[in-house]
């Protein structure tokens, strides 16, 4: 090992010493389900619902949870647990040229922040309209509220949002790239969410943890109070027949419902963002993992499903209204345009245009007390999830040597003053085009691509070198190699089949079986070349088949006092993630590919989205080539001169007393 090596391992073992914990396992458990449950999960789950057949949404869903959700949630916590450091020193711990991972995550997390801000922002301002009577959307509707014309049925919703709040840009202005204005109401909302957002995290751990006490339960109060209220109207029923209660499962064989439902569990869970690593690097390493993970996942996805009849009882009440007043309970037809009107309302939509025409119907006083509560939901959950996202970019950057001993409070204020500068370039005429091109982006692609690679360098990479050391370099790589190779053909032929219009289970069952064959073959190969020729086949399998995941299984099992972690897990880990998140990626480009790119945008848009993913890419690929580029700039090697092993206490209060280093 070179003495660069060796002063580096030194700082890895150097940063554990003195690391802030969560104030409690409480405060840790509130602040993982506030980052989790956000506003993905008033407004997209409930939208993919409808979208996608009703309730046969919840079988991509709950398998993309199970294969996908628990395995990479867990793998990030045990990563921070282990390595008590952020996404970019953790993969580094794994081996130095594996920290572009890490840098992936965040770069897509600040990503998702500079536009998930803005539909915070958006909520803020109708927030505030909605103290004032009548609401502003219905002052805006003069004759259009007694029209009977479908087409306009939404008008003045849609021309609060689009005209008063975002003064949104038309076609001719998105396909020269033209803006001209920036809307000072977004403007002014948020600056109000970054103010707020710095001193939710301006301590760190200390000062999120007290702060999630009332962001994560007082919006989960508020949907109990709405959905008492919302399920008492006229016509409830029926939208959440039409949200949950149809069960259309020809949408199965859609390749869209499973990558919607593979970009659901990602963006809803908070992975591959940087932000469940920096959370469990500051969990009490006697901390039963297992258990606080099942607990996170399993409170999302119930909030998830029943913020969809919160919504869906307010949409029934809108359809129910419209038909009443305009006499078409008997014109089937008409009654079927008026409920496709309604409740396929897309995504933001949904929140911010079919929702508030549901307010417009309750009786003055009422309608403004449920606008208040509704508001103030979606901007509790987007703060969670907001902090939790610059939390995990200050944890990157206070890892490293150069910004050891900077206050918290200090690199807190500039991450969120960038944050903010980068968040205004949504809030101009443009904004919503780029907001919703970025998100189809970074969702579709972004965070599958980088849970893919964390799930290779946790499953293959981690533990690679005491598989060689046991059965041998060559017996190693027909292993790997043979995976990959299986990997590889068996997705190439699931979206050849799925590309020439095959039912997707089809081509699942015949690339599955191919890839197994492969697989298999390779590992024969690989058991026959061993290094030890006396080894039988259950010390071979024990040698190399979760080398690397076993490690950070038996890690999280040390402090296992319900439920143990089982190989099922390294399998999901290992084998099941990057073949499937692969597949998801392949089928991703290919719907676009046929489409002619994500929603019809102008070339120039589709160019701008994709340099995301340039950047998520380049990434990993520079630090994995030069891995000196990181360590020199972090000043890494330097790490063990900065060691601190002061106390939490002892932290606190240098974080008070001490003068910020500028």
């Amino acid at each position: 090992m070179t003495g660069f090596q060796s002063k580096l391992e030194e700082g890895i073992e150097a940063r554990k010493k003195g690391r802030p914990e969560w104030p409690s396992r409480t405060s840790f458990l509130l602040a993982a389900i506030g980052s989790a449950v956000g506003l993905g999960n008033i407004w997209r789950f409930p939208f993919l619902t409808y979208k996608h057949g009703g309730g046969v949404f919840l079988i991509p869903y709950l398998l993309c949870l199970v294969v996908i959700g628990f395995p990479v949630l867990l793998l990030e916590l045990s990563l921070g647990l282990k390595f008590r450091a952020g996404d970019v020193e953790a993969f580094g711990g794994i081996h130095r040229r594996l920290r572009g991972i890490g840098i992936s995550s965040v770069v897509a997390g600040f990503v998702i922040v500079s536009y998930y801000a803005n539909i915070i922002a958006w909520s803020c301002v109708y927030l505030v309209s909605s103290f004032i009577s009548p609401l502003p959307w219905t002052a805006m509707a003069q004759g259009v509220s007694q029209t009977c014309d479908l087409s306009q049925a939404l008008s003045s919703e849609e021309n609060f949002l689009y005209n008063a709040v975002l003064h949104l840009g038309d076609a001719k202005q998105l396909q020269a790239a033209s803006s001209s204005i920036m809307s000072g109401w977004v403007y002014g909302g948020l600056v109000f969410i970054f103010i707020i957002t710095y001193f939710c995290i301006w301590k760190g751990v200390r000062s999120a943890g007290r702060v999630v006490y009332f962001t994560a339960t007082a919006p989960v109060v508020v949907l109990i109070i709405l959905f008492g209220y919302n399920i008492s109207l006229k016509g409830a029923g029926d939208g959440v027949k039409a949200y949950i209660g149809t069960w259309d499962f020809s949408s199965l064989d859609s390749p869209d419902i499973w990558t919607d439902a593979a970009g659901q569990i990602f963006f809803t869970l908070s992975v591959s963002m940087g932000i469940m690593t920096a959370y469990g690097s500051y969990v009490n390493p006697k901390s039963d993992l297992v258990m606080d993970h099942a607990i996170i996942t399993g409170t999302n996805s119930l909030i998830s499903i029943f913020a969809g009849f919160v919504v869906y009882a307010v949409l029934g009440n809108v359809v129910h209204e419209f038909a009443t007043k305009c006499d078409i309970f008997q014109h089937q037809a008409l009654r079927l345009q008026a409920v496709q009107k309604v409740y396929s309302s897309q995504s933001i939509s949904l929140a911010f245009i079919a929702y508030p025409r549901g307010l417009a119907n309750f009786p003055d006083g009422v309608s403004n007390l449920m606008g208040v509560l509704f508001f103030f939901t979606l901007i509790n959950l987007g703060i969670d999830s907001l902090f939790s996202m610059v939390e995990g970019v200050t944890t990157v950057i206070g890892d490293t040597a150069r910004f050891r001993h900077y206050k918290r409070s200090s690199i807190s204020i500039v991450a969120c003053g960038l944050a903010f500068l980068a968040s205004t370039l949504f809030a101009t005429d443009l904004g919503l085009y780029l907001l919703d091109s970025f998100d189809h982006f970074i969702l579709t692609y972004g965070l599958q691509l980088v849970g893919m690679m964390q799930c290779v360098a946790a499953g293959w990479v981690y533990g690679h070198e005491d598989s060689k050391a046991r059965v041998g370099v060559m017996a190693t790589y027909f292993y790997s190699g043979g995976y990959i190779v299986a990997c590889c053909l068996g997705v190439l032929l699931c979206g050849a089949l799925v590309n020439v219009k095959r039912p997707t289970y089809l081509a699942l069952a015949f690339g599955i079986p191919v890839a197994a064959v492969v697989f298999a073959a390779a590992a024969t190969a690989s058991f026959l070349v061993r290094k030890d020729k006396q080894q039988d086949v259950k010390g071979f399998a024990g040698s190399i088949l979760f080398c690397g995941t076993e490690k950070l299984r038996d890690s999280v099992n040390e402090n296992a006092r319900v439920v143990p972690l089982t190989p099922v897990w390294d399998v999901m880990v290992k084998y099941a993630c990057p073949p499937v998140l692969l597949g998801l990626l392949v089928v991703g480009i290919i719907t676009d590919a046929k489409a002619g790119g994500y929603e019809g945008y102008p070339r120039w848009l589709q160019a701008v989205s994709s340099l995301l993913l340039v950047a998520i890419l380049m990434a990993f690929v520079v630090n994995l080539f030069l891995p000196s580029w990181w360590e020199m700039a972090a000043e890494d090697y330097k790490y063990a001169e900065s060691n601190s092993t002061d106390s939490n206490e002892e932290l606190e209060a240098k974080d008070l007393k001490e003068p910020a280093v500028v």
